[in-house]
């Protein structure tokens, strides 16, 4: 039976996803907190997305099916807000997974802290073809923690590892009435997510965060993330100057300088580190200097630090076996994405 005012309602934007949203619409319906409708919205997808999901919506009532011409997943995000009848919402990737407590973790962190917005953290796995898997997720139940001012904790979390406020919109959940006046930005391609989420956090007034695990995300080589395009690197440093306008310039929330220094890690990230891990074209190579030069004569690229000017130099001179020496962090986390596969179910 459909509910007609959940607790939560899922936005799931669906294009060409026959392959693994099953599972994720199955971790919805799942759920410890049956209050929650699934919107499901199939983007004009070529493959069998749109009867798998017509074929769900007639199993449970609370899951709620569009389709349509493609868009975009930026407009597919602003139909599911439109459409979304839920006090709070969050949003879910076709080849996703929800844990089955994670609506009801936020939920409660929602009702102690009386935020407008919760972030919990994701946790990466891999899957092998051919085979529907899951990992085990460790159920904290932590309290959550409380942050006041989210502008500044988002720059300088209060509690590091703790308060993770990530590029990407999913792992957290929103008090739908604090997003009014907010929308995901079309034309930026991927980049939609992490201007959206500054703007979150610029526009709410108060943001908790858990250190449970509320989202799985599934690693593939054939994500937007993993293949690198130059126009997505781009786009990734133009939302920085995006964001600077709005956070320092219009809202004066914070100084350029102070905004600089917390993003250049990010900015380098995008800049050196991530374009020297594949070859591009020269042509593609002159925009990414451009962009950079254009960051750099605003004051966002404040300095290159020791760490990414060593990885950058191992990186051209053909050198990437030793990156895991001078680059720890990534290589652990990403050998624990690696690690987290389970037993084959069905």
């Amino acid at each position: 039976m459909a509910i007609a005012s959940p607790v939560f309602s899922v936005i799931m934007p669906v294009y060409n996803g026959a392959r693994h949203v099953q599972e994720a619409i199955a971790s919805v319906m799942a759920q410890t907190l049956p209050s929650v409708e699934l919107i499901a919205i199939d983007d004009g997808s070529n493959d069998e997305s749109a009867s798998i999901l017509a074929e769900a919506a007639k199993a449970d009532a609370r899951i709620r099916v569009e389709s349509r011409e493609n868009r975009g997943v930026a407009a597919t995000r602003n139909q599911g807000l439109a459409m979304a009848r839920g006090e709070y919402v969050t949003f879910l990737d076709q080849d996703d997974i929800l844990p089955p407590y994670a609506l009801e973790r936020l939920y409660g962190a929602f009702k102690l802290t009386g935020a407008d917005a919760v972030s919990g953290k994701a946790l990466d796995f891999y899957t092998l073809d051919g085979a529907r898997r899951f990992c085990e997720v460790p159920h904290a139940a932590t309290e959550p923690v409380e942050v006041k001012n989210p502008v500044e904790n988002t720059l300088s979390p209060e509690r590091p590892g703790v308060t993770n406020v990530r590029a990407s919109v999913w792992a957290r959940g929103y008090r739908r009435a604090a997003l009014s006046g907010l929308s995901f930005q079309d034309g930026v391609f991927g980049a939609d997510d992490w201007i959206f989420t500054m703007r979150v956090m610029l526009h709410v007034g108060r943001h908790a965060a858990l250190s449970d695990t509320v989202y799985l995300h599934r690693r593939h080589p054939d994500s937007v993330s993993s293949m690198l395009p130059m126009r997505y690197i781009i786009a990734m440093l133009d939302a920085v100057e995006t964001i600077a306008h709005e956070w320092c310039d219009d809202a004066r929330a914070v100084s350029r300088e102070a905004f600089a220094k917390a993003l250049s890690s990010h900015v380098q990230l995008w800049g050196m580190m991530l374009p020297a891990l594949k070859r591009y074209s020269a042509e593609e190579e002159r925009s990414l200097s451009q962009t950079l030069g254009r960051l750099r004569s605003q004051g966002l690229v404040p300095f290159v630090s020791r760490g990414h000017a060593i990885r950058y130099f191992l990186v051209r001179h053909g050198l990437k076996s030793l990156l895991p020496v001078f680059w720890p962090r990534r290589f652990k986390n990403m050998s624990k994405a690696r690690n987290n596969r389970a037993e084959e179910i069905g």
